[in-house]
């Protein structure tokens, strides 16, 4: 996939995250993340087989987001207790700079 592609399916990824977490699932239809992602719903089919798909592949791009932060964390603490103490730790200071939101 060239250059252009990978911005285009990164766009649509990005939109979907977004609409997930705000309007959840079952709320946010392939219209939506068209618009928000700006690309016609030919496009988003190229790159995503289904609105199952596309949400799978969200999660999937949040999860790698954010496992250096856990591999992090699971390597700081070897008490397993206090290593779910410092992972809420963490997610409450994570969400409380940022106003309570997941950017």
């Amino acid at each position: 996939m060239n250059r252009r592609g990978r911005a285009t399916r990164e766009k649509i990824i990005n939109a979907t995250k977004r609409l997930l977490r705000d309007q959840g699932y079952n709320r946010t239809t392939i219209d939506d993340i068209c618009k928000a992602a700006g690309v016609k719903r030919g496009n988003l089919y190229f790159h995503f087989s289904s609105k199952h798909d596309l949400a799978c592949q969200a999660v999937e791009d949040s999860g790698n987001r954010y496992l250096p932060f856990f591999q992090t964390l699971m390597e700081e603490e070897a008490d397993p207790l206090a290593k779910i103490e410092l992972l809420i730790d963490r997610i409450v200071g994570y969400f409380a700079a940022r106003g309570g939101k997941a950017t």
